[in-house]
């Protein structure tokens, strides 16, 4: 007897035409001889560096990524994607925990530098700016002649000055308005302090473009190494 089976759309499906198609799944095990890695073992593996902050080359040998994580693993509060990766330094097994998102000194760097040069731009573009005030990333506060201006940091430039706040600073910023004469005196002394005198807005501009590119390599080639290390196989561990 051919038994039928009716389907949602109407259509009959006959016993003989139905096939079943076995598919094989590889399953990565980690071993220790014939031992199979458990977690506590796993716990056990020195923490290390594999993806060198600085050259952003590897440092050893990845093997695969474990999902497996505790409290106190090393990973931090750091949000975003990040990968758990067994790796191999000459005869030792270390893990690494590497992050989507680049961070490290070398990136913080070139945060600081570029920062700095926003300033130093922005203070040469005023021309009489007696205090500079970073606010966030994409801007920087100005107070010249009793005057608050705002220098906006557009992502594709160039950098302009697009408006003030009166004779008032912004609720919460605590500027007091000083005379021109002071405002110039201590301009002057702030642009030698910071290496500024004769420098003109074009060639710190000129930095400023150098130091950004800087950075996007750098970020760059992080992604292409967080594309590597992200589609390693994932290793499986014992309870």
């Amino acid at each position: 007897m051919v038994e039928k089976i009716a389907m949602t759309n109407g259509a009959v499906l006959t016993a003989h035409e139905a096939t079943v198609q076995t598919v094989q799944v590889e399953i990565r095990v980690m071993k220790v001889g014939k031992k199979q890695v458990t977690m506590g073992l796993f716990r056990q593996l020195p923490r290390d560096i594999l993806l060198d902050p600085e050259t952003l080359q590897l440092r050893g040998v990845p093997w695969g990524h474990v999902r497996y994580w505790w409290d106190g693993d090393g990973s931090g509060y750091t949000s975003g994607a990040k990968v758990h990766v067994v790796w191999q330094l000459g005869e030792v097994l270390k893990r690494a925990i590497v992050y989507e998102t680049p961070h490290g000194a070398a990136l913080d760097a070139l945060h600081r530098q570029h920062q700095m040069l926003v300033e130093d731009w922005a203070m040469l573009q005023v021309g009489r700016a007696e205090h500079v005030r970073t606010t966030s990333s994409a801007s920087c506060d100005i107070s010249l002649d009793q005057r608050i201006y705002r220098v906006t940091l557009p992502p594709d430039g160039p950098y302009v000055l697009t408006h003030y706040w009166g004779t008032h600073a912004p609720q919460g910023r605590g500027y007091s308005p000083d005379t021109q004469e002071t405002a110039a005196a201590r301009y002057a002394e702030l642009l030698d302090a910071r290496g500024l005198t004769g420098m003109t807005p074009q060639a710190v501009y000129a930095a400023l473009t150098a130091v950004a590119s800087e950075r996007d390599a750098y970020k760059a080639r992080w992604a292409k190494q967080w594309q590597v290390l992200s589609m390693l196989p994932q290793l499986f561990i014992a309870v």
